[in-house]
C-alpha cells in the first residue's frame, strides 16, 4: 500500500516542476486504483490543454505577425494615393491661384493642364476609397460580420 502512495508522491513532484510526462502504475480494484487511475487521467488531460493551448498560442503570434504586415502593407498602399492627392491639389490651387494675380492677357490658364490635375486627384481617391475598402472588409471578415 506505501509504494502506490509513494509513486503518486513522486508523480506529483513532477508535475510540479512542469514534467507531465509521468504516471503511475498501479493494479486493482480499490480506492486507491480509482484515485491512481483518476490522476493518470487528469496529468493527460492537462498534458492534451497544455500541449493545445501552446499550439493556439503560436497561432495566435503568427496571427499577429501576419495582422502587423498586413497593417504596415496597408498604411503603405494608402499613403501611395495620398500624396499625389495632396501635391496635386497644392499645385492645382498655386496654379489657380498665380493666375487670379496676374493679368489673364498674359498667362492664359491652361484647361487641359487643370482637368489633368483633377483627374489625377479623381484617381487618386478612388484608388484611397477602394483601399479603405479592402480593409474595411477584411476587419468585417476577422469579425465574421461580413454580409455577402
Amino acid at each position: 500500500m506505501l509504494k502506490p502512495i509513494s509513486s503518486l508522491t513522486k508523480a506529483t513532484s513532477e508535475i510540479k516542476k512542469g514534467n507531465l510526462n509521468v504516471s503511475v502504475d498501479y493494479n486493482g480494484r480499490d480506492e486507491l486504483s480509482a484515485l491512481i487511475e483518476s490522476f493518470n487521467s487528469m496529468v493527460a488531460t492537462i498534458k492534451n490543454d497544455t500541449e493545445r493551448q501552446t499550439e493556439l498560442y503560436q497561432q495566435l503570434k503568427k496571427s499577429e505577425e501576419l495582422q502587423k504586415d498586413f497593417i504596415r502593407i496597408a498604411a503603405h498602399e494608402l499613403r501611395n494615393p495620398i500624396q499625389p492627392i495632396l501635391v496635386i491639389s497644392e499645385m492645382l490651387n498655386s496654379t489657380v491661384n498665380s493666375k487670379k494675380l496676374v493679368n489673364s492677357s498674359q498667362i492664359r490658364v491652361d484647361k487641359q493642364e487643370i482637368n489633368d490635375y483633377i483627374d489625377a486627384i479623381i484617381r487618386n481617391t478612388r484608388k484611397l476609397v477602394s483601399l479603405t475598402n479592402s480593409i474595411l472588409d477584411i476587419t468585417r471578415i476577422e469579425t465574421n460580420s461580413l454580409t455577402l
